[in-house]
């Protein structure tokens, strides 16, 4: 017998093994969840009875008769800990629970565990302890085991803290977060989409950010404060910001601006308008579409040629929030020498509706008329597509006067070269 033929029954033996040993992991995984799902619908059952069993229903637990009826709860501590814990436990239910959990055993076993772990075990058992906690609303220290676990070198220890943070209604939570973001140990994104749904207003807590020396902290503090009133001083941090070594920085700077209709923003989106960056200067063009100016139009509108196909998008967009107020300028630039300008011209006014008063009108003048001359020019510039889309949009009285005002105009021809 060779060599190989001697491994293969021990070959086969370990195969079988493993995946013995996988098949009994994801069976208690299962019998691990079935169990919670009892326990869990066991106590909603006996809440449900006593009319406890929804969000209105929760708002109930402050009450001594909500106490009374989970004191007949006959559960170990650990199921109604692992329920309250639970990430799928329904809001009020899961701090209805933490508060019973607290009133009747106490926080010491909760607060060490939230303080530090060892392990696997631990470190899960620490983030139910610290949801627990938060969720009963623990005043003996709550932030400072929240700010450790921030440090913590598990990731899903931070991350919970994180989360748990981002919900609380506290100032001060909102600064240990800032905190975190410019600490760097945890991914910003994450730590910035707490802030940006944080209960609370924290303009001013957001502030550091905006002088931090990482350039992701300076751009997430910008981003960040398109949410509130820009006061002059923050105000005066972004038009500072505009000018960033960073080109994604001078975008979110620029972006919150206009978001903000702050009143620096129509000389700093000006400016970036020929910056050396393309998505910049796209950004700097969706700014001042918050403005309906005549004049402000005429600037984004020669973006519309551009080389960069954002910047282009950028400037119809912002063309297209203006409005009427950007209809005469976009019609000089039917005649522009370059094709994606044109093109560009013809979309926004077919967007802002311009072009279907303007078929409308075209159907009522004799030949050679002057809407019909500009209709045939924003035609011949938005090619067959444009045609398409404006029949689709027609009036169906005028729908049978279509083909003769298409045939009378030329276009098919026109659109064909």
């Amino acid at each position: 017998m060779s060599a190989l033929e001697s491994l293969l029954p021990w070959a086969f033996g370990v195969t079988l093994t493993l995946w013995a040993l996988l098949a009994a992991v994801i069976l208690a995984t299962r019998v691990l969840d079935d169990r919670r799902q009892r326990e869990l619908r066991s106590i909603r059952r006996l809440l449900q009875s006593a009319g406890v069993a929804s969000e209105a229903g929760g708002k109930v637990w402050l009450t001594r008769r909500a106490e009374s009826i989970l004191a007949t709860i006959r559960l170990h501590r650990r199921p109604l800990e692992r329920v309250a814990a639970d990430s799928s436990t329904p809001v009020w239910l899961a701090e209805l629970l933490s508060l019973h959990l607290l009133g009747k055993w106490g926080a010491n076993r909760l607060v060490r565990r939230a303080s530090s772990h060892r392990g696997q075990g631990g470190k899960w058992r620490r983030v139910a302890a610290l949801r627990i906690l938060s969720q009963a609303r623990y005043a003996g220290g709550l932030l400072q085991l929240l700010k450790r676990a921030l440090r913590a070198a598990d990731s899903d220890v931070v991350e919970a803290a994180v989360v748990i943070l981002g919900r609380m209604a506290d100032l001060r939570a909102a600064r240990l977060l800032v905190e975190a973001l410019r600490a760097g140990r945890h991914p910003p994104s994450r730590i910035a989409s707490q802030l940006d749904r944080f209960p609370l207003p924290i303009g001013e807590e957001l502030r550091p950010l905006l002088r931090d020396r990482e350039p992701i902290t300076r751009y997430w503090g910008a981003v960040l404060l398109a949410r509130y009133p820009v006061t002059p001083e923050i105000e005066a941090e972004l038009v500072r910001l505009a000018e960033d070594s960073e080109p994604k920085v001078r975008k979110a700077a620029i972006a919150t601006l206009g978001q903000t209709k702050a009143p620096a923003t129509v000389s700093v989106a000006r400016k970036h308008l020929a910056d050396s960056v393309g998505f910049v200067r796209a950004h700097a063009a969706r700014a001042l579409g918050q403005f309906a100016r005549r004049d402000l139009a005429f600037e984004v509108a020669r973006l519309l040629a551009d080389t960069d196909w954002w910047v282009r998008a950028g400037a119809k967009e912002s063309l297209q929030a203006m409005g009427e107020a950007a209809v005469e300028v976009l019609l000089g630039f039917l005649d522009h020498p370059d094709a994606f300008a044109r093109n560009g011209a013809a979309e926004v006014l077919q967007n802002v509706g311009f072009l279907d008063r303007l078929l409308r009108e075209a159907g009522k003048e004799p030949p050679g008329g002057e809407k019909r001359a500009i209709l045939r020019k924003a035609l011949i510039a938005g090619k067959l597509q444009l045609l398409e889309a404006l029949v689709e949009r027609a009036d169906r009285r005028l729908a049978p006067e279509i083909p003769r005002i298409v045939a009378e105009l030329g276009l098919r021809e026109a659109v064909s070269v």
